[in-house]
């Protein structure tokens, strides 16, 4: 029976040795999942942000800060040499980042067309001094501000056998330069990545009316009751977006359409704004607004006012865009003066006037002196 006990205690303790070794493989596995997911080893060099989620429009700047974490207090100099896509970003700028703070030997510079860079600072001077300062880090070695130029992603990548933190010591009479943080072992260099295939922006840019005033109510007589509009509107971001266009008069939509731009597109939305049936001759408010479905991610530059034109009655051709103060919305004898200084005229000529051109022919003649003349005493 004691034989028995002792088997089973054997048994057990055997169980409990394979779970645990079971368990400690695991763990060694876990952990070296984890080491290799790591950032970077200490001491190095890198890159912050890591991650940048670009999403506001294309031409937005991001700054990045190169920075060290090293600790010692022989720091002498740096170097490093960064790659990016220069399909998604452009660099815009490279600053000191302070670390060392004599620039004597600070330079900086870049290739856009290439995405390359290469930034190099050191305390020393030409020639050397007998005892080169140093500095403690850990610290900033340089700003670096990018602007996003496409969609897509760009990696900010150091090229490893030309980034390197130099450090400098003393022995004897003579001073010794080596390396602090260098490509080996592979690890103490980290950089970044810019996603901007996430940014949202349409935008509407201009909009042009055909001419002003604007006839309005029964086009008889040779005359017309419309105005022909072009918006512009451009998708600025860095995907294809479907969004909603809304032009007003005043806050009334005159023309509502849907839109699908691919990205860095942009389009001429042309309509015919009827005005036969304004019966409210006077001074409107022209606009138009885009918006993305949904729309949180949108800039504030998607509402355009074009401005005030007058709707008024067919004749009256002497009034302005902007209106003028004194407008009366009437057809009277310097609005006949106005028609017959153009008459004869098509567009391209010296006196053409497209107010004149009451019959929307292209031409002021015989048509448009008659529908003036209907109109004639007319005021609203």
């Amino acid at each position: 029976m004691l034989e028995s006990k002792v088997n089973r205690m054997i048994g057990k303790r055997k169980l409990i040795a394979f779970v645990m070794l079971v368990a400690l493989t695991v763990f060694g596995v876990l952990n070296l999942d984890t080491a290799r997911v790591s950032a970077y080893e200490s001491p190095a060099i890198y890159i912050s942000p890591a991650y940048v989620n670009a999403v506001e429009a294309i031409g937005a700047n991001y700054t990045f800060d190169v920075l060290t974490d090293y600790d010692g207090s022989d720091v002498w100099g740096f170097e490093f040499d960064l790659t990016f896509n220069p399909i998604v970003l452009e660099c815009r700028e490279i600053l000191n980042g302070g670390l060392i703070d004599e620039t004597i030997m600070w330079y900086g510079e870049f290739n856009n067309t290439e995405g390359t860079m290469h930034v190099s600072n050191s305390f020393q001077t030409d020639p050397p001094p007998a005892d080169p300062p140093v500095t403690s880090g850990p610290g900033k070695l340089a700003n670096i501000t990018f602007t996003v130029v496409g969609s897509g992603t760009s990696n900010i990548t150091f090229v490893e056998r030309d980034t390197k933190l130099i450090g400098a010591y003393e022995v004897g009479e003579t001073w010794v330069y080596y390396n602090i943080v260098d490509d080996t072992p592979i690890g103490h260099i980290e950089g970044s990545r810019l996603d901007s295939t996430t940014s949202r922006d349409v935008a509407v840019t201009e909009i042009t009316v055909s001419r002003t005033p604007i006839p309005a109510g029964d086009p008889s007589m040779f005359g017309y009751s419309h105005a022909d509009i072009n918006v512009t509107v451009e998708n600025q971001g860095a995907s294809a977006e479907n969004f909603d266009l809304n032009v007003y008069r005043n806050t009334t939509v005159i023309h509502s359409e849907n839109l699908n731009l691919a990205a860095q597109t942009s389009t001429l939305v042309a309509f015919t704004w009827d005005t036969s049936s304004i019966t409210a001759y006077g001074n409107y408010i022209l606009s138009a607004n885009v918006t993305i479905v949904p729309n949180e991610l949108d800039t504030a530059d998607n509402n355009i006012i074009f401005g005030e034109v007058s709707v008024t009655i067919p004749g009256d051709v002497t009034a302005t865009f902007p209106p003028s103060s004194d407008v009366d919305f009437k057809v009277k004898w310097q609005d006949l003066f106005t028609l017959a200084a153009a008459y004869g005229s098509k567009p391209g000529d010296a006196l053409w006037n497209p107010n004149c051109d009451i019959s929307d022919d292209s031409k002021v003649g015989w048509q448009d002196l008659f529908s003036l003349a209907a109109h004639y005493g007319q005021q609203a």
